[in-house]
């Protein structure tokens, strides 16, 4: 632990005893946690993110705004609400975002952050959405008293699919030069995977592709034989009558070999 007080104090603290109350306040401001920008609790760097924190706050509790830090690698939305916990204190608690200049960042009423649009631009920047770098989110308090606080951190937006996603299938097999009577018929099982945007890079425009199905038609001739020579052994018991009888489980593998010539024939 680094000591943020004074030697004269520590001597002065160290004569009461070993005795030292690891509860964070103001009176042991080195026990409070994310009290500062330097000292923020790190969220990491993504961009989807769904983060629920509570605790306390307020002076007494050691710091009256708390920091959290996340990065964005790309534009993307970033919210802050808070939840309900205290009808009575919730009123006393809010919420906002700085950017990494420690500049604070509008949110519109559902708690994403904005940039002030540009009027020269076709894009406008007032869409939720913030540019990639590292922000702060904090929590305030106005009270000396510690009231406990709990807020939700949003990070992207979950997108619901609805509809119908289509496709085609041309699928085409080649038939070797061989006397086949009857009709031939096969399945095929095609399977489609779609991607979050996120995967392939905000990619847009059209994606495509192929594939070359194949099948194979072996025509057997000749027959297929076998042999089995079962046998057992009936022990010499006394007083035995009756029939004796057993049963076997045959298994057999059969075997392909190549012709010489031509398709067969």
């Amino acid at each position: 632990m680094t000591l943020t007080q004074s030697a004269a104090y520590e001597d002065l603290r160290t004569r009461y005893g070993g005795s030292d109350p690891t509860l964070p306040s103001f009176l042991r401001p080195y026990y409070v946690k994310y009290n500062s920008v330097s000292k923020s609790k790190d969220l990491g760097e993504t961009d989807i993110l769904v983060a629920d924190l509570s605790g306390v706050i307020g002076t007494e509790a050691g710091s009256s705004t708390l920091f959290f830090r996340v990065s964005l690698p790309r534009n993307v939305e970033l919210s802050v609400r808070k939840r309900s916990l205290n009808a009575s204190t919730d009123r006393f608690i809010s919420v906002g975002i700085l950017d990494g200049d420690r500049r604070p960042v509008q949110l519109n009423n559902q708690g994403y952050g904005f940039l002030n649009d540009v009027h020269n631009t076709d894009a406008d920047e007032s869409e939720p959405g913030l540019p990639a770098g590292t922000y702060y989110i904090t929590v305030s308090s106005n009270q000396w008293q510690s009231i406990p606080y709990a807020i939700t951190v949003f990070v992207g937006r979950y997108a619901l699919l609805a509809g119908l996603a289509g496709g085609t299938f041309a699928a085409s097999g080649r038939l070797p030069l061989i006397k086949i009577q009857g009709p031939t018929s096969t399945t095929a099982l095609p399977v489609g995977t779609l991607l979050n945007p996120n995967v392939i890079k905000e990619g847009d425009g059209k994606a495509g592709g192929s594939a070359l199905p194949t099948l194979t038609l072996t025509i057997m001739r000749g027959s297929a034989v076998g042999q089995m020579l079962p046998s057992g052994r009936l022990m010499m018991n006394w007083r035995l009558n009756g029939a004796a009888t057993g049963s076997c489980t045959p298994e057999a593998t059969l075997t392909s070999t190549q012709s010489s010539g031509g398709y067969g024939y």
